[in-house]
């Protein structure tokens, strides 16, 4: 009767039915649905509750405070970040299923005396696999790039700077009993520089009284978000031909917001600094100045635009995870598992007689040379970082000292840009905050354009892509020898990548042992994160004098998008990148466990040792389902099924042997031979030969 079936959970019916790479692959389809979800209701709400803006076609989610801008953009970019290191990483994923070649495709490239890679992404397969798989791989791909240049700026910074009036006055004009220049007695009230100077006057009593050296260091920044106008008062001034002998005003001008140069030059001879130019207003000797407060104002900053072609991208991963989970049934050796379990099954005869074939006598062609013949064993002393290709290393090495060295220049750069402080260094650093549009620190305002200057930003996030999948296919390589050397050591069931039978185990959901593959994907998240916190787009909008008009011809103008940095950002990364490096390298100089030859991936030399004869049981099947390990076989391992019978003519003993005895026997009973078997196996004896 029905309840006397015993019924599984809905999890374990899940997982039974999402077992292997589907199970992967499930996973990270529905996290680019997730993602795809999260992205458009944040659009649609946004969109329907703000007021879009004319100049970059964005959304002000938020004004008001920079330390509110500051928390905002951090938290916002770190589940940014999260969200494309998870994306980035299914990809890579679903790429590697993808580019698993199948046994016929492995088989005809070993009939040619070529080989594949196995557990591994990498071109050699992607130029031999069909069935429009390539296709797929190269949209996965290609919908990863855009995705990381563009992601990070869809939510940017906008940061409120001012013009700056500024002029040099006697205290007389504080007084109030002063008299305008003769050249300013001539204009009106209702603009240019008599109005500055008619206004001035009447909010003057109300600006903060600064000293010279306070008032340099707050104007001599590229941009102004705290202070406006700025009067320097001076008793004592030469005579130049400016104004006549009585005028209060003594000198004025306008300095544009967006200017590289100094904002207040004239004080220069107070503070005792030596810019190489002498003004008319440095001929004064600066009392104190009083200075304009002025609110400092931020804004958040969301483009429409750019979350547009997130979406685009965020389908088309969809639609091609999709496809994959649809149209790819395919078996396909996904990893070194799915391999040795087809080899045992079905012995490759290509390989036949090659059991101590190893991935240096692939690579040098060595075993093309001549024909099978018994090979001594030898132990090997092999390192982790052997497993992978000399231009897999050079590749991911180049790419991080690449990724180092810039990050050491442009910090060097930017602490170089900052103005002088009283703090030291790292506490004034770390005051400036991470992600944080600062007037002390903006950088590429000669980039032309917002979108030029959002392909600027994040470009580095583009190589620090390539770097995770660069780091994944390296541990991957590591990872893989190490488990496979550990088949020499003890006997386990294989790991494979469909649903496991018999004593086969599952893969790892994320390539890699999760002791491994998660801290790579947090440390993709932290460097992804740290970077978009160390350059990043921000527009800043210029607070101006409406009535000075005429000056536009000047080149005047409100708004201009450049790129920020953060110092201290840029350390981290510096720190976090020089440690990826070194620990990468220290895994990389441990040894590899047991004395198997290394596969590295290479499907030839898997083959190779998977030639194991038959079972106890009778037939080879049994091995792939079955703990097996890897060893010398007996020299005399006979099958359950031998026969015994007397000949006729005398008493000896006919006995029939497996077809791996007549191959270990052959001319010498002292041959060896070498194979995963699910049998009993020795230890190889350094010095014997083995064939």
């Amino acid at each position: 009767m029905a309840y006397d079936v015993p019924r599984q959970s809905f999890f374990a019916r899940l997982q039974h039915r999402a077992s292997g790479w589907k199970g992967t692959t499930i996973g990270g389809f529905s996290l680019a649905i997730s993602v795809l979800a999260v992205n458009l209701s944040v659009t649609i709400w946004l969109m329907r509750r703000a007021q879009s803006s004319a100049i970059t076609n964005s959304i002000s989610i938020y004004e008001g405070s920079c330390g509110q801008s500051k928390r905002l953009s951090f938290w916002i970019h770190l589940a940014i970040n999260i969200l494309s290191s998870l994306l980035l990483g299914s990809s890579n994923y679903a790429t590697q299923v993808l580019c698993a070649p199948t046994r016929a495709e492995v088989d005809e490239a070993h009939g040619k005396r070529q080989w594949l890679d196995i557990g591994l992404w990498s071109f050699r397969n992607l130029k031999r696999v069909g069935n429009g798989r390539e296709i797929l791989c190269a949209l996965l791909l290609l919908s990863s790039i855009p995705l990381h240049l563009i992601y990070n700026s869809v939510f940017y910074s906008r940061l409120a700077v001012t013009d700056v009036m500024w002029g040099v006055v006697t205290p007389a004009f504080i007084d109030g009993n002063y008299t305008y220049p003769p050249e300013l007695s001539k204009t009106r009230y209702s603009y240019g520089p008599r109005k500055f100077i008619y206004d001035m006057r009447q909010d003057i009593l109300s600006w903060d009284k600064i000293s010279p050296e306070d008032c340099w260091n707050a104007y001599s920044r590229r941009f102004l978000t705290a202070r406006r106008s700025v009067v320097a008062v001076s008793s004592v001034y030469r005579d130049n031909g400016f104004e006549g002998p009585d005028s209060a005003v003594r000198d004025y001008d306008r300095r544009w917001a967006y200017e590289k140069g100094q904002t207040m030059r004239f004080l220069c001879n107070a503070v005792g600094c030596d810019i190489g130019e002498r003004s008319k207003a440095q001929l004064s000797t600066v009392d104190y100045c009083l200075s304009e407060p002025w609110p400092e104002r931020c804004e958040f900053n969301f483009s429409p635009s750019l979350m547009t072609a997130v979406i685009v991208c965020n389908v088309i991963k969809i639609l091609c995870l999709g496809l994959i989970l649809w149209r790819h049934r395919t078996s396909t050796l996904v990893t070194t598992g799915d391999a040795i379990a087809s080899f045992l099954d079905t012995p490759d005869p290509v390989t036949k007689s090659h059991c101590l074939l190893s991935r240096k006598d692939v690579v040098s062609g060595k075993w093309l040379q001549s024909e099978a013949t018994p090979v001594p064993y030898s132990k090997s002393n092999l390192r982790w970082h052997h497993a992978a290709s000399t231009g897999r290393w050079w590749f991911c090495y180049g790419l991080s000292a690449a990724v180092l060295i810039t990050s050491i220049a442009f910090f060097i750069v930017g602490v170089k840009s900052i103005p002088d402080s009283p703090l030291p260094l790292m506490k004034y650093l770390w005051s400036l905050g991470f992600g944080t549009a600062m007037p002390e620190a903006i950088v590429a305002v000669e980039v032309d354009g917002f979108a030029a200057n959002v392909l600027f930003a994040n470009f580095p996030q583009l190589i620090l892509s390539f770097l995770y999948l660069a780091y994944n296919g390296l541990f991957t390589s590591m990872l893989g020898a190490v488990e496979y050397g550990r088949f020499s050591q003890h006997r386990k069931g294989l790991r494979v990548s469909s649903k496991p039978e018999g004593a086969q185990r599952s893969s790892y959901y994320l390539q890699l042992p999760y002791t491994y593959g998660m801290p790579l994907i947090v440390l993709s998240i932290v460097l992804h994160w740290l970077v978009s916190q160390s350059i990043f787009v921000v527009l800043i909008h210029i607070s101006k004098w409406t009535e000075l008009k005429q000056y536009q011809g000047f080149g005047y103008m409100d708004n201009l998008t450049a790129c920020g940095y953060s110092p201290i950002a840029l350390f981290f990364v510096v720190l976090v990148s020089t440690l990826a490096l070194i620990g990468g390298r220290i895994l990389g100089c441990r040894r590899l466990p047991g004395d198997i030859p290394l596969a590295g991936g290479c499907s030839l030399v898997i083959s190779a040792a998977c030639h194991p004869g038959s079972t106890k049981d009778g037939f080879s099947g049994v091995h792939s389902t079955s703990e097996v390990q890897w060893g010398a076989i007996p020299a005399r391992q006979y099958s359950k099924s031998e026969t015994i019978a007397k000949s006729p003519s005398d008493d000896t003993e006919l006995l029939e042997i497996t077809t791996c005895d007549l191959a270990l026997l052959g001319d010498s009973p002292s041959l060896g031979h070498c194979s995963f078997s699910s049998d009993l196996v020795e230890s190889p004896e350094e010095g014997l030969p083995y064939k």
